[in-house]
């Protein structure tokens, strides 16, 4: 199973564009959201992948009413941990590190993903961990995502 991870999306919806092209192109069939779409419209253009989106709330991201609202046809955010199992691997997503650590060594999870840093991050430490940097762009300069193949555990980092 190809799964599609993505974070710190800030509204940028020419980068998320690009984004959707590339998982697309990757034929994922789930996403992974760690935070940080800011508002509603930056939501919606996730329906066009035709795939479950599980998602955190970011830091950023106040109006969650209306967020919720708009993941409703198609996936399902959450406010601190997103936790499911994909390809018989468990995962957790988490928008802020601040018990990565914990949870990688947990045993609970195979995999853990987080955001909010803009960087991406991609190591082995108990469990596989993976930032996939930021869609947006706007703090790194850099706009990635990660593909993973969840039958090998390899991610690959894509440049948008």
């Amino acid at each position: 199973m190809r799964i599609g991870i993505v974070s710190d999306t800030h509204d940028c919806l020419p980068m998320i564009a690009k984004a959707i092209d590339g998982l697309l192109a990757a034929r994922v069939e789930h996403v992974l959201h760690a935070g940080d779409f800011v508002a509603p419209f930056a939501v919606k253009p996730l329906a066009r992948l035709h795939v479950p989106v599980s998602a955190v709330y970011g830091n950023n991201d106040g109006e969650r009413q209306g967020l919720a609202a708009a993941f409703e046809p198609f996936g399902s955010v959450r406010s601190r941990a997103a936790v499911c199992e994909l390809g018989g691997s468990r995962v957790v997503v988490v928008h802020e590190p601040l018990l990565l650590r914990q949870l990688a060594h947990s045993g609970d999870f195979d995999l853990c993903v987080y955001g909010h840093t803009h960087e991406v991050d991609v190591r082995r430490d108990g469990a596989l961990i993976i930032n996939p940097g930021e869609v947006c762009g706007y703090v790194s300069g850099r706009a990635t995502m990660v593909v993973l193949d969840l039958d090998t555990m390899q991610p690959e980092v894509i440049d948008l």
